[in-house]
């Protein structure tokens, strides 16, 4: 259901050309490229600062004027993307989006669970003969 979901929303996102639930790139989740540099979004890819230059403090480096500047440009929807990292973590921070796939999950278990055709024994042990035990004295 969640995948199927996230598919919806790419399918969606690349039609509409806008995010069409919040990316929370840059709050959620970061990522630190191979030379230390700091990135809130890896499709834009634009260094928020370097550890190395922060003396590897991640903090000092996350609260740059820069990343509260990239922070503003993604709230604001400056930019949108399909990315199934993103899309994920946005998806799971979205609580419509968890309550909607919560609903659908739980759809589909209960009409498994009252589908006769579903809940009966497989063909196989269907099949197989019956013995009673009284039948046997």
């Amino acid at each position: 259901a969640f995948r199927d979901r996230y598919y919806d929303i790419v399918k969606r996102t690349l039609v509409e050309k806008r995010q069409v639930i919040p990316c929370l790139a840059g709050v959620a989740s970061a990522q630190i490229a191979p030379n230390g540099d700091v990135w809130t979004c890896c499709i834009r890819a634009e260094s928020v600062g370097n550890l190395r230059e922060h003396n590897y403090d991640f903090a000092a480096t996350w609260r740059t004027a820069k990343a509260n500047e990239l922070r503003r440009s993604i709230k604001a929807g400056e930019c949108y993307c399909p990315l199934a990292n993103a899309s994920y973590t946005n998806m799971l921070c979205h609580p419509p989006t968890l309550a909607s796939v919560g609903l659908d999950v739980g759809k589909a278990t209960a009409i498994a669970a009252l589908s006769p055709s579903l809940r009966s024994k497989s063909t196989r042990l269907r099949n197989l003969p019956v013995i009673n035990t009284a039948d046997e004295l």
